[in-house]
């Protein structure tokens, strides 16, 4: 499983120290690109949240806290993708299989939808029927919509910061 997780992110990779680092960093993982997700705090959101990322950062002690401002998760993210004390290795975004075979099952989303356009449709509709906040990302809104409907009350809370 961990050799089909790192080759699902892209390989091992390398990345210079600088101030983009972070920014670098969620490109080359699926959370930030030019087309869906192109949002830079959502970006941030959306790999904190990632579970095996939220207990990663909560170990080093550089989980942001909703007190945080942009500045500040940037520097607790950058610190922590620096740091000796991990693995190196990140989790990518949620695959939005989960999220269409949902949206199928409650009737938002046709099974032979797939294209990221159609998806977000439903996906923005479902959130609306919730009550659910509207992400500007693909991915955070994955991630929400499948973080609703698997709540149970032993869940980790959702990391929230300032934007």
């Amino acid at each position: 499983m961990r050799a089909w997780a790192i080759l699902r992110g892209g390989g091992p990779l390398m990345l210079r120290d600088s101030e983009k680092l972070t920014v670098q960093a969620l490109g080359k993982l699926g959370y930030l690109d030019s087309n869906f997700n192109s949002d830079v705090t959502e970006a941030m959101l959306a790999f904190v949240n990632r579970p095996a990322n939220k207990h990663m950062l909560r170990k080093l002690e550089m989980l942001p806290v909703p007190m945080d401002k942009l500045a500040d998760v940037d520097e607790k993210l950058r610190a922590a993708l620096l740091s000796h004390f991990t693995n190196g290795q990140w989790q990518v975004p949620a695959q939005d299989l989960e999220v269409r075979q949902l949206l199928q099952r409650l009737g938002f989303l046709s099974a032979e939808a797939n294209d990221p356009k159609t998806v977000s449709k439903a996906m923005r509709e479902y959130a609306q029927q919730e009550g659910l906040p509207w992400r500007r990302t693909y991915n955070l809104n994955v991630f929400q919509i499948m973080h609703h409907a698997n709540t149970n009350p032993n869940k980790a809370r959702w990391v929230e910061f300032q934007s």
